[in-house]
């Protein structure tokens, strides 16, 4: 697995229709036209996914409003950061 920088931005693709419900989120995917399912840690990434935030900045977020360390936090951003990306989902900045 490919490992980011930290310090590094992620922005959720401009043209990825999403919707969140209360238990998670659901997201079409631009290029795949697939839909995607995502379990509420995942959806809280996407919806910081805006830009203005580092993935540290995000994983330090998810630590502060679930329970995981910012180890678990960090190492599960990298995974999921990776697969958005893999997707065309998400641009790492």
């Amino acid at each position: 697995m490919k490992m980011f920088d930290v310090e590094r931005y992620i922005t959720r693709h401009p043209d990825a229709a999403w919707r969140v419900f209360e238990d998670g989120a659901v997201i079409v995917s631009p290029t795949e036209s697939v839909m995607h399912s995502l379990n509420p840690v995942g959806t809280r990434v996407w919806e910081l996914a805006d830009g203005t935030l580092t993935i540290a900045e995000i994983a330090q977020r998810i630590t502060e409003e679930f329970d995981v360390t910012e180890e678990e936090a960090t190492a599960d951003m990298q995974e999921f950061v990776q697969a958005l990306s893999d997707k065309g989902m998400i641009t790492i900045e």
